[in-house]
């Protein structure tokens, strides 16, 4: 219990830098329950280790999202949900669709940018956000 109350405070001060440093926040429209779900049996849910499962427990990206989208909401701010697709693989550059890649860091096939893949996804997410909102800050 103090665990949690300890990370439910952490996302409330992280959302609050958020809503005051930026005035538009951008966010992949994910379902965030399938990446809390627990292997079934035939998946291999009898091997998972005490630390696996103690992770599980220590994040929840779902109520880091809601804490961040009530927060830019309580400063007047405005949040846009952008599906997921191929926001890691299409190139912010060039705009070639890359094949799927479990790397950290992917080089597109066509100009060759070398890019950490959460970076590229955050740059697509960007750059569609603007392209219905030109208030929407692009960064490096």
């Amino acid at each position: 219990a103090l665990a949690e109350r300890h990370r439910l405070e952490i996302y409330r001060r992280f959302a609050a830098w958020v809503a005051k440093t930026y005035r538009e926040v951008v966010l992949e429209n994910l379902v965030l329950t399938d990446f809390a779900k627990r292997p079934t049996p035939e998946q291999g849910a009898q091997t998972e280790d005490a630390a696996l499962r103690r992770l599980r427990t220590l994040a929840a990206p779902s109520l880091l999202r809601l804490a961040v989208l009530n927060a830019v909401a309580r400063e007047g701010g405005r949040s846009t949900k952008l599906p997921p697709a191929f926001t890691s693989r299409d190139c912010p550059d060039c705009g070639h669709r890359n094949p799927p890649s479990t790397d950290l860091l992917v080089v597109c096939e066509h100009c060759g940018l070398l890019e950490d893949c959460d970076k590229r996804a955050g740059r697509n997410l960007l750059l569609a956000a603007s392209a219905s909102s030109p208030a929407v800050a692009q960064v490096p």
